[in-house]
């Protein structure tokens, strides 16, 4: 039922979850919320070389999370209910948009082009806020079989969705409620997630068929690493509310 790659999967998840659980920070949160491993993982798992579903998923990812965030803190609806929304309009988009979105290489260059500018807006048009900070209250032996159960569910339904697994929210749908008092934080982060990722996907795109699937995002986390390094003195040095996007 589940391959290496799966199991690798379940357990980064898990990992990720259960430390935003447990740390009170909301930067530091986002920051867990910021790796892309589980990304790595997925394109592993599904075992195909990155293309346009990849890039457009990145788009329903920031929606995810900005549904998330509204029907909590605008329309005042629990977040357990919010979150199951805004995972079934990811579902549902990925579904439609699955036969409508072409494979080619033209396509994943246009799509990645246009998310791209679709994330530099989004991020330039935001602010950071300061926010509640929150940690878990329940014990690690029962809250972590709890994210164990979800992530597990969630790794079965990758065939269906395909290459919109890769960016489907795991570590958000779970994390969502770990950080319910901080959502805006964590929408705030999802943009420079975006530009990372699309990085690693430029990367890893251009060099699979020569080194193959794996070097080749291991390549891409080497250009994502140094991107995160800029992005992190740069904006380091921005005041007030245009703070670092990490902690």
């Amino acid at each position: 039922m589940f391959g290496p790659w799966d199991l690798a999967l379940i357990a980064v998840v898990s990992i990720m979850v259960t430390v935003i659980a447990y740390v009170r920070s909301p930067e530091w949160k986002a920051f867990v919320l910021l790796l892309p491993i589980p990304f790595t993982m997925a394109v592993m798992a599904v075992g195909k070389p990155v293309d346009a579903t990849n890039v457009v998923g990145l788009v329903f990812l920031y929606v995810y999370m900005w549904s998330v965030r509204v029907l909590c803190y605008t329309l005042r609806l629990p977040i357990l209910l919010s979150i199951m929304i805004a995972a079934s309009l990811y579902c549902g988009a990925s579904a439609l948009a699955l036969p409508l979105v072409p494979t080619t290489d033209r396509s994943f260059w246009i799509s990645a082009a246009v998310v791209f500018v679709f994330a530099a807006a989004v991020a330039y048009g935001q602010s950071a806020r300061i926010e509640q900070g929150h940690r878990s209250p329940l014990p690690l032996w029962v809250k972590v079989p709890i994210i164990v159960g979800v992530v597990c569910l969630l790794v079965l339904i990758k065939h269906w969705l395909q290459g919109f697994i890769t960016t489907f929210p795991m570590v958000a749908l779970v994390g969502a409620y770990e950080a319910r008092k901080s959502l805006h934080t964590m929408t705030y982060h999802i943009p420079f997630i975006i530009v990372m990722i699309l990085s690693l996907m430029a990367v890893s795109k251009v060099t699979h068929e020569t080194v193959g699937l794996g070097p080749s995002l291991l390549l891409g986390w080497i250009v994502l690493a140094a991107e995160a390094v800029f992005l992190f003195q740069r904006t380091r040095r921005q005041p007030g509310e245009h703070r670092s996007p990490m902690p």
